[in-house]
């Protein structure tokens, strides 16, 4: 018999670091502008993430990146999620997961985007509900639609 897989919210992320982490069991806990497939990310306080793995197949990448984004880090020019702590299944979410310091930074592709570059948007889901992109093209970012065929 399957088990149905977790739900994967605040309040998860919540109970799982006051159990495991009570050090930061102060620091509020809210979700990300934009969030992953296989991981579900959190911010804790300003300086840190929490990452929940959506599934049995991500949860076995959290042992990957605890051992190799350290070694990896001095190693490339982009900045890489550094891990600070490793937490263990518990509270009803069957996966290791994982604690890192937050990276604040914008999608590549939105700091190239002439529809969202120059706007108060933050990420690219926040351009893309600003209006940005169909103030300045107006048609959606992305959008083929010609002219002549929009007729």
């Amino acid at each position: 018999m399957s088990h149905p897989p977790p739900v994967i919210d605040a309040a998860l992320a919540r109970r799982l670091v006051d159990r495991q982490f009570p050090q930061w069991s102060d620091l509020p806990i809210a979700g990300v502008a934009v969030d992953g497939w296989d991981n579900r990310t959190f911010r804790l306080g300003a300086e840190l993430t929490v990452r929940l793995p959506s599934g049995p197949w991500y949860a076995a990448q959290v042992e990957k990146e605890q051992r190799w984004l350290p070694v990896l880090a001095p190693q490339v020019t982009l900045p890489i999620p550094t891990p600070v702590a490793e937490g263990a299944p518990d509270a009803g979410f069957p996966y290791p997961w994982s604690v890192y310091r937050w990276l604040a930074a914008t999608s590549r592709a939105m700091r190239r985007s002439p529809t969202c570059r120059g706007s108060r948007a933050t990420s690219p889901a926040s351009c893309a509900r600003s209006g940005a992109s169909t103030r300045r093209t107006g048609r959606a970012a992305g959008s083929t639609t010609s002219t002549a065929a929009a007729r």
